[in-house]
């Protein structure tokens, strides 16, 4: 869809939902983000601006795991009422007249998100506003694990095993663009099998909990956690570990490899056990998990992007973390 027509269906659906006729869309503009397809606005009515975002489902696919909007609707309304900082939903709707697509829309809400690996490193962020950062972020992280996800979001269970997690990655390792970058591979999925963690918590999981996904006020407070797509129930120290490789300055290479001094994984770890009041086992295993996700996951969008099914040069920087992220799992794990 152009700009010109989603700006003519947005001033039809705001003067519809608003009471009006004389609503207009001003300021559209496609949004950051490598995994949607989302777009900026603002609403202006007579009783004032409201900048909102629109998210959709990528065009000609079926509208499930992340791109079931649907679900990730329902995700974000009902923690809405919970301590876990969300944008607020202004509308959602399955009815594609609209846009083609169902559709979810919520709140504007002013922040920046932290890309570690990004060349243009703002220099204001130096190591104690990173600290500051590094503490809000495991304390919110925290505070999404302590959730009780059979009254909040009962509909998202049973929880996945640790052992069924590991097997989905097989249609990424098959898949991947390249198996020598993924040469290290089936010797980290047999270490993960041989030393799963026994009886994992089992809670709400992000399942892409890292530095891109919040929003934060220039204090280092958390404006709000974004990007639900991903979100099951499971094990709750998956999403550590992710936090974690997303810190590892040893887990990446080339272009992907981090600008930003970033606490350390440890230190990181410790301001989680300090928010949830406990200490956490086997942190080493998730670090190692993550690391075999994520890395297949690159290789899966590497060669999505190669083959111009969804292109996205970000993945071609990646390509030489693949293989360091799988090495370095290997490496945490023992």
């Amino acid at each position: 869809m152009d700009h010109d027509t989603l700006l003519d269906r947005l001033t039809v659906f705001a003067r519809a939902r608003t009471s009006d006729r004389d609503a207009a869309v001003r300021d559209l503009r496609a949004m950051p983000g490598h995994a949607g397809f989302s777009w900026g606005f603002t609403v202006v009515t007579r009783t004032g601006d409201e900048p909102l975002v629109l998210r959709l489902p990528p065009p000609g696919v079926r509208y499930v795991g992340n791109a079931d909007i649907m679900r990730q609707s329902r995700i974000v309304a009902a923690l809405g009422g919970t301590p876990v900082p969300v944008a607020p939903v202004r509308w959602f709707g399955e009815a594609e007249h609209w846009f083609g697509r169902p559709y979810l829309i919520v709140d504007f809400l002013p922040g920046r998100t932290l890309t570690p690996a990004d060349p243009g490193i703002d220099h204001a962020l130096d190591a104690p506003l990173l600290e500051r950062i590094a503490r809000e972020t495991a304390r919110t992280l925290a505070t999404l694990h302590g959730l009780d996800w059979t009254h909040t979001l009962p509909e998202l269970g049973p929880p996945v095993s640790l052992e069924e997690e590991v097997q989905k990655c097989d249609y990424l390792l098959e898949r991947t663009a390249d198996p020598e970058l993924v040469r290290s591979a089936p010797a980290l999925k047999v270490r993960l099998l041989a030393t799963l963690p026994l009886n994992p918590r089992a809670g709400i999981v992000h399942g892409d909990f890292q530095w891109s996904n919040l929003l934060y006020r220039p204090d280092g407070s958390v404006v709000a956690v974004i990007d639900w797509e991903l979100a099951g129930i499971g094990a709750t120290l998956i999403d550590l570990g992710w936090l974690l490789v997303f810190s590892d300055l040893e887990s990446w290479a080339g272009l992907g490899r981090w600008s930003l001094p970033l606490p350390a994984p440890e230190a990181i770890s410790a301001l989680y056990e300090d928010a949830l009041g406990t200490a956490v086992p086997e942190v080493r295993w998730y670090r190692a998990f993550a690391g075999y996700k994520f890395g297949l996951i690159a290789g899966f969008n590497l060669m999505l992007h190669r083959r111009g099914k969804r292109v996205d040069p970000l993945y071609e920087d990646f390509v030489p973390s693949i293989s360091r992220l799988l090495e370095r799992g290997l490496d945490v794990i023992g």
